[in-house]
């Protein structure tokens, strides 16, 4: 668990260092068993969350997937700029 983030803005917790690794290494433990082209290498985390008012999710809470693929393009193409390269994972 991580402590004294508890201040912090969520849209800066979001892009701190300890937070990233929080979540790297849980979405290593989970996919532990996965096919190397099943497993997730770049991840990017929202400094907000998805909204109704936004137009991100429907009136029963799932995310449109047209609109949010539109919404953060450059975020999606930012992922994928670099995927020649391979990652190598974090011990």
């Amino acid at each position: 668990m991580i402590k004294n983030l508890g201040e912090m803005p969520f849209s800066e917790l979001v892009r701190h260092p300890r937070v990233m690794d929080l979540m790297r290494r849980r979405i290593e433990r989970h996919q532990r068993e996965a096919a190397p082209y099943e497993k997730i290498r770049r991840f990017h985390m929202l400094d907000h969350e998805l909204t109704l008012e936004a137009g991100e999710l429907t009136p029963t809470l799932k995310v449109k997937r047209k609109q949010v693929v539109q919404k953060y393009a450059a975020e999606i193409e930012a992922l994928y700029a670099g995927a020649a390269e391979v990652d190598t994972p974090r011990p």
